[in-house]
């Protein structure tokens, strides 16, 4: 945020305070969540924190709130799961007894409705993690991203 905002300060000198205080209110409201976040997940055990989706794009979301996420195509949204790794990771969700599924919004559902067919888990809803959803949409911004995926991972592991 501060090279974004130094880039538009530097573009319109004017107009540097407002950049830089918008970024700052920024940052607070992304360190607010964050503390809410690592909050709600710090009070389930971390042997349920784990999750499926289709492929592994929020590594990152992973490590900072300690939750265990498992894909049938690793991190790649071309590639196509064998049928080798769809029972292998049938047989994890039975022996793990992992209660939720998500599907990426960008994704094609199927493979995760049939996964959670074979399995019993739930289907815990959509996350975003390649887009956002559209401007009227429940994840228009990244903020909202971040609280709309957080808020189904939370539910799908209680």
């Amino acid at each position: 945020m501060r090279n974004i905002a130094n880039a538009l300060a530097a573009a319109q000198p004017e107009s540097k305070d407002y950049f830089v205080s918008r970024a700052k209110a920024y940052q607070q409201e992304l360190l607010a969540l964050d503390e809410q976040t690592r909050t709600k997940f710090s009070a389930i055990p971390r042997d349920k924190r784990k999750i499926i989706t289709n492929h592994d794009a929020l590594s990152y979301y992973a490590a900072a709130y300690g939750i265990t996420i498992l894909s049938a195509t690793g991190v790649s949204t071309e590639g196509q799961p064998t049928a080798q790794n769809i029972a292998a990771l049938t047989d994890q969700i039975k022996q793990e007894n992992i209660k939720a599924l998500f599907i990426e919004s960008m994704a094609d559902p199927r493979q995760m409705e049939t996964i959670a067919r074979d399995t019993g888990a739930r289907l815990g809803g959509t996350l975003y993690t390649d887009a956002l959803s559209p401007p009227h949409g429940e994840a228009p911004t990244y903020l909202d991203m971040m609280k709309v995926n957080g808020e189904r991972i939370l539910a799908g592991v209680r």
